[in-house]
């Protein structure tokens, strides 16, 4: 399965120690309408999605977002992969900001509708290339654990090159 990375070159998720499933059980329109849900396996390890290597310019700053909502796991992180103490915790049980790494600039959880939240996080690219993604979390500050066949829902991963995030840039054509 695909999650859409909108930013300077896009990218395909890959998967650690997790399916990722097409919800089609909810009605109407919303972000539901183009969500996936996240279910972690029972391995003792990290359960996430990254992308591939993107491009990045050194020293700019970038913001990866996601639209998430709990389900039978509260907790979501999101990474810079391959760089130490680049990752924030998401609680979207109660809709705020967890543990933030020292060289997150910032992280930020917002209201949406109907449960949903948009999480995100800036930080300046550490090189010229990285792997950003998605953690299910059972708890703050956790990325490795046994997991219990639980997960969140998650829709329109977004990465762009700026401070902050902008509104959802939606894909204009399939693929």
């Amino acid at each position: 399965d695909r999650i859409d990375v909108r930013g300077n070159t896009g990218g395909t998720a890959k998967i650690d120690n997790i399916s990722v499933k097409e919800v089609t059980s909810f009605s109407g329109g919303g972000l539901e309408r183009d969500a996936y849900k996240l279910v972690e396996d029972t391995a003792n390890s990290r359960h996430r999605c990254t992308t591939d290597n993107i491009v990045t310019s050194s020293g700019n700053a970038y913001t990866l977002s996601v639209y998430a909502k709990a389900d039978t796991r509260n907790w979501i992180a999101l990474e810079v992969y391959g760089v130490g103490d680049r990752m924030a915790w998401f609680d979207l049980a109660n809709g705020v900001v967890g543990t933030k790494q020292a060289n997150i600039t910032s992280s930020e959880i917002v209201p949406m509708a109907n449960g949903w939240y948009r999480c995100s996080i800036t930080l300046d690219a550490p090189s010229g290339q990285g792997m950003f993604g998605v953690f299910v979390a059972d708890e703050d500050d956790s990325y490795s654990y046994a997991g219990e066949s639980k997960g969140v829902y998650l829709s329109y991963l977004q990465l762009e090159e700026q401070a902050s995030a902008t509104s959802l840039m939606l894909p204009t054509e399939e693929g």
